[in-house]
């Protein structure tokens, strides 16, 4: 886990503990009343705490701690409340404190807790003692558990931790990789009124028409400046009441709390890297997670046959504007042309020149190689991949064009480039 976690003393947590105690000891029994989760209709259960546990480096005596780990047993009669309304309506809302329903073997956290230390067992009992039990020990820390590895928190993550486990595995077999980039105070910096471009304000305020939270809207900022280091030229888009999904260029960002959809990656052929970006909190760890394909994925195995040929004017590569007009619609798209060979791409820049004078346009055209996965930088700038004179589309847009019934993948797109009739070194 990343640095960045903030962590506290020991006593700050030690009250937070006591109070929660107090608190049962003044009413370990809740009656409570909410609306289903589907149907429109309003639901009861009378729930009672018989037992609470504190687990984690508070347990071992740790002096200083990330967070409070309490485990806390619920019988509930009747209809079953969520647990954050449980433990809401029992504990509040304290800072810094993770409430898992269960026992310390089996609980809501998805993980045993082994080394949990019974506190509060039922009013009356003597919680005070058996929290001067837990003797402070400067040696003790946070258990390190393969999931560290990930940087961010579990429940700053909308998932489990099997999936996280899943993960780490796929990075150990090299079908995935990633990076942390934290956000520093000079990301977190709001951006000037006026200061987002055309297409980076167009997010903000589709976002804002959306009803995203604050906490979404926030994280646009520290975002929009690492994108123009990270995606230059990438444009802003984001899908219609996808507010929490948006895209810069071949970086597609997951925000709020993310799952891991670490299958968007496989076979697409516009996309880079997945970024995974938590609300921002003062406990952190803040930033972006970002996660790529691996030297083994399937993907990278095609793409390291890849050589081909660009066109570069200006210094940016020559995307050409594509309109379509069918049953009375505009159809829209951006269209990139690749050369096999050198002396093809050469002849292309050589036409695109005299095209563009005989437009009375000045524009020179030079041919850049490609190689490998550099590829997916070209393709996350356009719908569709013309070579020679076949039109592939890597997007639903570059498909209503091309009138192909499917998107392209990475792996028919380097059949295209190659010649070959199947991709080698893919399963």
């Amino acid at each position: 886990m990343a640095a960045t976690e903030k962590r506290l003393p020991r006593d700050t947590f030690t009250k937070k503990l006591q109070r929660m105690c107090e608190r049962l000891d003044g009413r370990s029994t809740q009656t409570l009343s909410f609306k289903h989760w589907y149907f429109d209709r309003t639901e009861s259960a009378t729930c009672t705490v018989t037992r609470l546990w504190v687990a984690g480096s508070y347990a071992r005596g740790a002096l200083e701690c990330g967070d409070l780990d309490v485990v806390v047993n619920i019988d509930i009669q009747g209809s079953e409340p969520t647990q954050r309304l449980m433990m809401r309506a029992f504990f509040g809302a304290p800072a810094y404190v993770r409430c898992y329903s269960g026992t310390p073997e089996k609980n809501s956290s998805g993980i045993a807790l082994p080394n949990a230390v019974s506190i509060w067992t039922g009013p009356g009992c003597d919680w005070r003692e058996a929290i001067a039990s837990i003797s402070p020990d400067p040696s003790a820390g946070r258990a390190k558990r393969p999931i560290d590895a990930i940087p961010f928190r579990t429940e700053q993550l909308g998932t489990y931790v099997d999936r996280m486990e899943e993960v780490l595995k796929l990075r150990r077999k090299g079908l995935i990789e990633w990076s942390f980039i934290p956000f520093d105070e000079k990301l977190l910096a709001p951006i000037e009124p006026g200061g987002f471009l055309e297409s980076e304000a167009r997010v903000e305020r589709f976002i804002e028409h959306e009803l995203a939270g604050r906490g979404i809207l926030r994280l646009l900022h520290p975002l929009t400046k690492l994108m123009r280091k990270l995606e230059p030229g990438g444009s802003w888009h984001s899908a219609h009441g996808a507010r929490t999904k948006i895209r810069c260029g071949g970086t597609l960002l997951y925000l709020g709390k993310p799952g891991l959809p670490i299958h968007r990656l496989d076979g697409n052929a516009t996309l880079q890297q997945i970024g995974i970006v938590p609300h921002i909190s003062t406990r952190g760890p803040n930033g972006v997670w970002l996660i790529r394909r691996g030297r083994n994925h399937a993907d990278m195995i095609a793409l390291s046959k890849v050589r081909a040929f660009y066109l570069v004017s200006g210094g940016s590569p020559t995307i050409i504007h594509w309109n379509h007009f069918e049953d009375g619609r505009r159809h829209s798209g951006k269209v990139l042309e690749l050369f096999r060979t050198y002396e093809k791409a050469i002849a292309g820049a050589k036409h695109w020149k005299k095209l563009a004078s005989s437009e009375g346009e000045a524009k020179d055209f030079d041919a850049n190689e490609v190689r490998g996965a550099d590829l997916l930088f070209l393709t996350s700038l356009c719908d569709v991949i013309e070579v020679g004179s076949a039109g592939i589309a890597v997007t639903h847009a570059g498909r209503v064009l091309t009138g192909q019934d499917e998107v392209s993948t990475i792996s028919e797109v380097v059949v295209s480039l190659t010649g070959e009739s199947e991709p080698q070194g893919l399963e």
